[in-house]
């Protein structure tokens, strides 16, 4: 114990450049973590505001966001499960948004049945918010500018069809750079 504190005593700017360089390891360590944990939060966003027990996937799916579809007879199936009360549907896909200056930019549509429960922002059984159009679409707050948005209620152009983007949405914006 003695020969540290001579050894530390002796070289005050090395024991300095140590302790600050440990300081800045754990500072990086903490900075690392706190990113993975925002990206698990953003990645796992459209399932996490679902009110679902379970999820059917095609085999093989690594994430919701390049999920292919399933053959139509799957609804049937699960719902003739014993067990289970209810099958609402969501689906997926990659779309090009025509922004208004006339460039694209590469969105991910997400479409759902009326029914869904939870957090999810289409929730059409919502009494505080107007009903849905089919042909409307809601962006994330964070996506505004991405997209060329300024203003609501306004007209877009969705792969070739136009659509009515009622309103944006709050803390639904995408894991992977597209825009929902």
């Amino acid at each position: 114990m003695l020969l540290a504190i001579r050894n530390i005593a002796h070289d005050r700017t090395r024991f300095l450049l140590t302790v600050a360089g440990i300081a800045f390891s754990a500072f990086l360590m903490v900075f690392q973590g706190s990113l993975l944990c925002g990206f698990e939060r953003a990645a796992s966003r459209v399932i996490d505001s679902v009110d679902a027990d379970i999820w059917v996937m095609a085999h093989g799916v690594q994430a919701f966001d390049f999920a292919p579809p399933l053959p139509s007879d799957y609804y049937g199936k699960i719902r003739g499960v014993s067990g289970v009360r209810s099958v609402r549907r969501i689906a997926s896909g990659f779309a090009f948004w025509q922004r208004p200056n006339g460039s694209r930019k590469t969105v991910i549509v997400i479409g759902g049945d009326n029914e869904i429960e939870g957090e999810y922002p289409v929730n059409r059984r919502s009494a505080t918010l107007p009903m849905l159009d089919p042909n409307d679409a809601l962006v994330d707050v964070s996506d505004l500018e991405a997209l060329g948005l300024s203003q609501f209620p306004t007209d877009v152009e969705v792969n070739s069809r136009r659509r009515h983007v009622r309103r944006a949405v709050l803390g639904f914006g995408s894991f992977l750079g597209s825009p929902y």
